[in-house]
């Protein structure tokens, strides 16, 4: 196994002829009008450099990107209807050269608190999760990238045992399967990963009869996940307990199975801390959760069964990762520290480990990160 992960890790380094690679981040706050910046990273020595930020949203708290790279979305805290209350989502064209940004259109999702987002893998259809009013919205995507009016919304009832967090639905996450049958919204406010089937010409989402919902452990909030790439696992994060439950996937009936919940602090930890995100390894080995309030990524190897064994947990340099990603080549993660307003690389070696680099670059509260190549 470790030998054919660093022929992964040789190849695709080899691959990549460029010295930099550009990323997008998306910052959650009020306090200044360009909350969307383009970055770069150099791949041999892992410095950061700040190109251009981009008006025309508010408060870009989610950013993602199109597997062409044509295309960027942001979740825009801008109200386009001021009694509804309701938020928006924008798209831009990303210029092939310069990389600037150019705002296509807004649509409305349709709820309060829009926080994650994400595209099918044909690029047809953005969705989104609106934590406040917990809610689930689907969006068309047009031929020239722009949204087109929401052509599914689902609202989740219930609540969870937190009196405090779980008083209703919270949709914190959402994303489709490999190909695009399934969508999957993690809900924070009911201990559940609702499973519905998407109609790939109408945009409709229904209830998955094979599974209409994933239960976890009542107050234990999950808030993201992934699939692995070799769609036979999946990992989800619990922000409330800050924990991972690794899980079995079936790929052709969208269904789940959790083989066990791993904790991601120390068993003497007490103080206050919440979990944030999840990344999975470009090779497929590890995958990596981050603590708010202790301040730390966690290291998990992924076995052959799926599940996962606690390798290394790193706080130097990490003050409150709301976000990170790691470089399609493997070598370098950047974290997104919101509270110190600043983003910094950590280099990843062969055994998934991380190293704090000094390479750092202030950003006002990052909160998203998008590699665009």
């Amino acid at each position: 196994m470790k030998y054919i992960y660093l022929l992964f890790f040789m190849m695709v380094s080899l691959a990549s002829n460029a010295q930099s690679s550009f990323f997008f981040v998306g910052s959650a706050t009020d306090k200044i009008s360009d909350p969307i910046t383009l970055c770069s990273i150099d791949l041999s020595n892992g410095k950061l450099s700040r190109i251009q930020s981009f008006e025309g949203t508010k408060s870009s708290s989610y950013l993602c990107i199109s597997s062409d790279k044509k295309y960027l979305y942001a979740v825009d805290g801008a109200q386009l209807d001021s009694k509804s209350k309701h938020v928006s989502v924008a798209s831009f064209e990303i210029d092939e050269k310069t990389k600037e940004l150019t705002l296509l259109n807004k649509q409305s999702v349709m709820g309060r608190g829009a926080c994650h987002l994400s595209l099918t893998s044909d690029n047809k259809f953005l969705m989104v999760a609106n934590y406040s009013s917990g809610n689930v919205v689907v969006l068309p995507v047009d031929k020239d990238g722009s949204l087109k009016p929401i052509s599914s919304n689902k609202q989740h009832k219930g609540t969870g045992p937190d009196v405090d967090r779980q008083k209703g639905p919270h949709a914190h996450h959402i994303q489709s399967s490999k190909d695009n049958k399934y969508v999957f919204a993690v809900d924070l406010g009911i201990d559940k990963v609702m499973n519905y089937q998407l109609n790939q010409k109408t945009g409709v989402l229904k209830e998955n009869i094979n599974q209409p919902f994933l239960k976890l452990e009542g107050g234990v909030g999950p808030r993201h996940m992934i699939i692995h790439e070799n769609d036979k696992f999946a990992y989800v994060l619990n922000e409330m307990a800050s924990s991972i439950s690794a899980c079995t996937y079936d790929a052709a009936k969208g269904k789940f199975s959790i083989i066990e919940t791993h904790p991601m602090l120390p068993t003497d930890f007490d103080e206050f801390s919440k979990a944030a995100a999840i990344r999975l390894h470009p090779g497929g080995r590890y995958v990596y959760g981050s603590n708010r309030g202790h301040d730390s990524i966690v290291v998990f190897e992924i076995g052959y069964d799926g599940n996962i064994t606690k390798k290394q947990t790193m706080q130097d340099g990490i003050e409150w990762p709301r976000d990170y990603n790691i470089h399609k080549a493997g070598n370098y993660m950047i974290v997104a520290n919101r509270n110190k307003d600043e983003i910094r690389t950590f280099s990843v070696d062969l055994n998934g480990e991380l190293t704090m680099t000094n390479n750092t670059l202030k950003v006002t509260q990052p909160t998203s990160i998008q590699f665009l190549d």
